[in-house]
């Protein structure tokens, strides 16, 4: 049985997946959407830190490229196309989208699109992870120009 934190919303009562799911309302899961393929070993690197980042500032990271291509192939289609559609799927349960760096790869396109289209808070950060833009979740139309 979750156990329910009267830590304001989303609460057990309001039925949002996070809580359901975990039973818990102290750390806000964060979904990290940072670069992957390209320079693999430095983005992993990077990935870490955008997910410590996350960490310390209060929230649980959700970084699933740092998880399955430990046993996905990237390079086989089918592989990828399910460890992106597991992380949308992950991302579903998070409150926001923290998206890093200043190149936004087809797959990243993917995650903020999907998080558009669920209203979802995004938050965007430089590879220094400094905030330079936020688009608040409760605004229901999507900016133009991400």
């Amino acid at each position: 049985m979750p156990i329910e934190l009267n830590l304001g919303t989303p609460s057990a009562s309001s039925g949002h997946p996070r809580v359901l799911l975990l039973g818990r309302t102290d750390r806000p899961m964060v979904f990290v959407c940072s670069p992957f393929a390209r320079c693999v070993q430095e983005n992993v690197q990077n990935a870490r830190r955008y997910s410590r980042f996350a960490y310390i500032c209060g929230y649980m990271p959700i970084t699933p490229h740092l998880m399955y291509p430990r046993y996905l192939d990237d390079k086989h289609f089918k592989e990828r196309q399910d460890g992106m559609e597991m992380g949308l799927r992950l991302l579903d349960l998070c409150e926001e989208l923290w998206v890093f760096g200043d190149h936004y790869s087809s797959g990243m396109q993917r995650e903020i699109s999907h998080a558009l289209g669920k209203h979802m808070t995004i938050r965007f950060f430089d590879r220094d992870c400094k905030e330079f833009k936020k688009r608040d979740g409760l605004n229901k139309q999507a900016e133009g120009n991400i």
